[in-house]
C-alpha cells in the first residue's frame, strides 16, 4: 500500500497518490434485480468509465437475451457504457469518394428504457428528488411499473439498501 498503512479518502490524497489511483475511495458498482433482491453482477473501483463499461459487460454476459430496464443516478459514465454495450451498431455505406470514411455508429434499441434519478440536496441533504427518462418512451416504463411487485417509481433505492447493508 503506497499511502500508509490506513487507506486514505479521496480528499486526503497527494498529487502522487491521486495520480496512481490506488488509493482513496471505492466504488461497488452494483447491478441489482430488485424483485428477487439479487445482485446479478458487481464490480468494485474508482467511478470511472471503465468500471463502468464491466459492470455492463458482465451484466450482459449473465442476462445476454433480454435488455433490463436500468436506473441509476446521474453519473454519465452509465449512459456510455449501456450504449456500448447495448447499442446495436451501424456500419455507413462507402461512398467512395475521397477522404475519411464516416465511421460507424451505435444506435439505441427501441426496447431500451433507462431512467435516471437526480437528488437535489440542500446542506447534504436531500431534498427532492427528480426522474429523468434517457431511452426509450414513458408508456414502458409505466407498464414496467404497474408490473412491478417491487416499486412504483423511477428509484435507486434497491441498490443504496443493498450498497448500506455491504458497508455495515
Amino acid at each position: 500500500m503506497r499511502c500508509g498503512v490506513l487507506l486514505k479518502k479521496q480528499k486526503n490524497l497527494t498529487l502522487l497518490e491521486y495520480l496512481e489511483s490506488e488509493c482513496g475511495d471505492t466504488w461497488i458498482w452494483i447491478a441489482f434485480d430488485p424483485i428477487h433482491k439479487v445482485v446479478i453482477a458487481y464490480t468494485v473501483g474508482k467511478r470511472i468509465l471503465p468500471k463502468a463499461r464491466e459492470l455492463l459487460h458482465t451484466l450482459r454476459d449473465w442476462i445476454s437475451d433480454t435488455i433490463p430496464y436500468f436506473t441509476s443516478d446521474e453519473l454519465d459514465h452509465y449512459t456510455c457504457a449501456i450504449v456500448e454495450e447495448y447499442g446495436i451498431k451501424k456500419n455507413f455505406p462507402n461512398t467512395g469518394k475521397r477522404g475519411r470514411p464516416k465511421k460507424s455508429l451505435k444506435e439505441i434499441p427501441s426496447s431500451l428504457v433507462y431512467a435516471q434519478v437526480h437528488k437535489h440536496r440542500e446542506r447534504g441533504r436531500v431534498k427532492k428528488i427528480d426522474t429523468r427518462l434517457l431511452f426509450g418512451t414513458a408508456s414502458p416504463v409505466k407498464r414496467i411499473l404497474l408490473d412491478s411487485s417491487a416499486s412504483n417509481s423511477v428509484n435507486t433505492t434497491f441498490v443504496e439498501r443493498n450498497n448500506l447493508t455491504i458497508r455495515q
